[in-house]
């Protein structure tokens, strides 16, 4: 989320005092493309850190499935054209 935060500076008619980051979603163009791009990386990468949780025997079983239900349910609803209106 550095990242979108970085990308924020840049972006003109948006202010990081006043607004929420994820405000960036509703703007058109590229500032939606770049949040819907940057949450969905930080998505993917929980999922795949949960998994390798799972290689590592039963231990961390449950840490592994809360968490990649959580971020598939996630990255589910970023991904899909109603979901942005919930962000």
């Amino acid at each position: 989320m550095l990242a979108v935060i970085a990308f924020a500076f840049t972006v003109p008619g948006y202010s990081s005092l006043s607004q929420h980051l994820s405000e960036l979603g509703l703007m058109p163009g590229l500032p939606a493309n770049v949040l819907t791009a940057c949450i969905v990386a930080n998505g993917a990468a929980i999922i795949v850190f949960s998994l390798a949780l799972l290689g590592w025997g039963g231990r961390f079983a449950l840490t592994a499935f809360t968490s990649a239900s959580a971020r598939i349910a996630w990255v589910a609803r970023v991904t899909s054209l109603l979901g942005m209106a919930y962000l």
